[in-house]
């Protein structure tokens, strides 16, 4: 999954920084693995969202092994 993630900012132009991990075990509770994206704006958001790489990614190899996941978008 991490490697294939790791393809996507090669294939999507309007990602412009992408950095993902797993969880160093510092607090109970926490996620297994996280991906921060930045975006110039909401439509560049949109297209990695949509994007088919992104979408072949996300609905073939996380959506079958994730029982739970947050998602935050915000704007500076």
């Amino acid at each position: 999954m991490a490697a294939r993630l790791s393809e996507l900012p090669g294939l999507i132009p309007e990602i412009r920084e992408y950095v993902m991990g797993t969880d160093a075990g510092v607090s109970p509770g926490a996620y297994d693995f996280v991906v921060v994206a930045d975006f110039a704006d909401l439509d560049a958001f949109r297209v990695y969202r949509d994007h088919p790489a992104h979408r072949t990614v996300a609905d073939d190899l996380i959506a079958p092994i994730t029982a739970e996941r947050a998602v935050v978008q915000h704007e500076r």
